[in-house]
């Protein structure tokens, strides 16, 4: 069997909260951009492809430099899930034996992780690896406590137990489990021996809406001013 690492950018065209955003610019660069830069700045992959129902981003592809793979319509659509897009790129890939998602909506993961992170998936003998923010901070959930109690002084933040939430920059999953659960069961994204991998609070930030955009593109520019890294504190001498 193959060994073989791929990069997979998913990237529909339509987008039901935000119209366009694979190809809008963010920092001066399509927000598809990022996920191809981070793939291709790894180094380890064996092919990185561009995951798309619209043949125009082909273009893009061939302008990155990487393989552009046109998904079938259906996979295209807003009911379409990630276990189906999954599936059908095995079945028409099958020299990839491991595959990493990597999420254009989430522009901030730092490319580092990615071979960590398939140390991690490996030596566990994962079948698929989620990737997930902890957060120290109050959370209710389906209108009840999830980490605290109502029925005594509310923790400080300091000391709650965190909550982990799905982040979803990049996930890992291996071919062989995965298209022997989706073929038994209709869905195989958290089939198997799952891990987790814990991202940093940037890596989470994901692009859905127009705050989003904006907020992306503050850090962005942000970023490039000095001033982002200079430490100053309040004059409190009389």
């Amino acid at each position: 069997m193959s060994n073989k690492i791929y990069a997979m950018i998913p990237a529909r065209i339509g987008s039901t909260r935000l119209k366009f955003k694979n190809i809008r610019l963010l920092h001066n660069k399509p927000l598809i951009w990022y996920g191809i830069n981070a793939a291709q700045t790894a180094g380890f992959f064996d092919e990185i492809f561009l995951n798309s129902d619209e043949i125009l981003l082909a273009k893009l592809a061939k302008e990155y430099k990487c393989k552009f793979y046109n998904r079938a319509e259906e996979y295209g659509s807003s009911i379409a899930t990630a276990d189906d897009v999954i599936y059908d790129f095995f079945k028409h890939n099958t020299e990839c034996n491991i595959l990493f998602w990597i999420n254009t909506t989430n522009p901030f993961q730092p490319y580092q992780e990615y071979e960590k992170a398939l140390c991690f998936f490996n030596q566990n003998n994962l079948d698929g690896l989620i990737t997930t923010t902890k957060e120290k901070i109050h959370a209710r959930f389906l209108e009840k406590p999830l980490n605290y109690s109502s029925n005594e002084k509310l923790p400080k933040t300091q000391d709650l137990e965190p909550v982990e939430i799905f982040a979803f920059p990049f996930s890992i999953w291996r071919r062989e489990s995965f298209i022997q659960n989706y073929e038994k069961y209709g869905y195989a994204y958290l089939c198997g021996n799952i891990g987790y991998w814990q991202v940093n609070k940037l890596a989470s930030i994901e692009i859905d809406d127009e705050d989003d955009f904006i907020l992306a593109n503050s850090i962005l520019f942000g970023l490039d001013n000095q001033q982002c890294y200079e430490k100053k504190y309040a004059n409190l001498e009389d």
